[in-house]
């Protein structure tokens, strides 16, 4: 039987969404367990799953996204309806989850951002790049992908635009991913 790992917080938890996917989870005889993000890892260890569903906000979808990194499995990230640029709806949950059963899916594969071939630390969604003093410049020199840049900037910021999807658009449709 596939096992399911379900990441959220005790706020979250406490609300009808969690309910009603609990319930979807349910009613397509899937096995689960509850991890609250707050609590400690050193549990997580203890679990294999096959896939990771967050409820919550961006910042549960990032710890899930560390989540799946670390296990290697596929991830959903859903929201509460409110603004979020890394979750979304829960509305086809059910259809997603009987496809991942009968193994009919797809699963959309992003890269985490990684510096210096360093796999400890990934990002998931952004890396800024800063001096400590903000009145400083920065001399940067940047090499991605073969291709040579020089800058002079007080900052700088990289967006890994999540799902595709540029950074200002919230996702409307439930969508099985992967971070590579």
């Amino acid at each position: 039987m596939k096992n399911l790992l379900i990441i959220s917080s005790k706020k979250y938890l406490s609300k009808k969404i969690s309910d009603d996917i609990f319930k979807t989870v349910e009613k397509n005889n899937l096995k689960y367990d509850v991890f609250d993000v707050e609590s400690d890892s050193k549990e997580l260890n203890k679990i294999d799953p096959d896939l990771i569903i967050s409820i919550g906000g961006d910042g549960t979808a990032l710890k899930a996204m560390r989540v799946a990194w670390e296990k290697n499995t596929s991830l959903i990230t859903i929201g509460p309806g409110r603004l979020g640029y890394l979750v979304s709806s829960s509305e086809n949950l059910g259809n997603i989850l009987k496809s991942w059963k009968n193994e009919d899916y797809d699963v959309v594969k992003r890269k985490a951002i990684i510096q210096n071939n360093d796999l400890s630390l990934p990002a998931f969604n952004e890396v800024v790049i800063i001096k400590n003093s903000p009145t400083r410049i920065l001399d940067l020199e940047l090499s991605m992908y073969g291709q040579k840049v020089k800058l002079r900037a007080d900052g700088l910021k990289f967006y890994q635009l999540h799902l595709a999807l540029p950074h200002t658009i919230t996702l409307l449709v439930v969508q099985l991913f992967k971070i590579i």
